[in-house]
């Protein structure tokens, strides 16, 4: 997770900070974003999108049909 942050901050370096908006902010990201998953890796030479879709998508176990249910804790005093 912390290496994502450093290429994140990378692709943000082109947005113009000067007219800084949220929500223009997360659309450039999100562009940013989309291209850098269609482009194929210098290592590998392959797309991280197919990678997922093909590799990483079908070992996902699907979600529960019912949320979790929330904890609850309870603090009480007890005997030494």
């Amino acid at each position: 997770m912390e290496r994502n942050v450093q290429y994140i901050r990378r692709l943000f370096e082109s947005y113009d900070f000067e007219n800084y908006n949220m929500e223009t902010a997360q659309e450039h990201i999100d562009k940013k974003n989309e291209l850098a998953n269609l482009r194929k890796h210098g290592t590998h030479l392959q797309k991280p999108l197919e990678v997922f879709l093909n590799k990483e998508a079908p070992e996902l176990k699907r979600l529960p049909g019912l949320a979790y249910e929330t904890e609850t804790m309870i603090y009480t005093k007890v005997r030494l």
